[in-house]
């Protein structure tokens, strides 16, 4: 979510009251680092005036994702990437 612009309106959209129902929202990363900056730009949005969410569980390591290292050229040193190595999960929208 972090980084990425064009997650905003469809965020935006699940996150709006006259939706008329709950939507759950899970985002996974590769670190736990980066799933907290995900779970920043979630928190900001639900500031927006209209946009109804609550955090389900905070960003944490997910014991479902991959056990393999995933290797980037831009890995920060020390740091293992993992497919789906962090998740979190939130609870958008709801009824009038």
């Amino acid at each position: 979510i972090w980084g990425y612009d064009s997650w905003l309106p469809t965020l935006v959209y699940l996150s709006q009251r006259s939706v008329g129902y709950t939507v759950p929202f899970v985002i996974t990363s590769y670190t736990v680092e980066e799933g907290e900056d995900d779970g920043e730009v979630v928190e900001e949005l639900l500031t927006k005036d209209g946009n109804v969410g609550e955090c389900c569980w905070e960003c944490e390591r997910n014991t479902f994702g991959s056990n393999k290292e995933r290797e980037t050229k831009s890995n920060t040193k020390g740091t293992v990437y993992r497919e789906n190595g962090a998740w979190q999960c939130w609870l958008f929208g709801g009824a009038d």
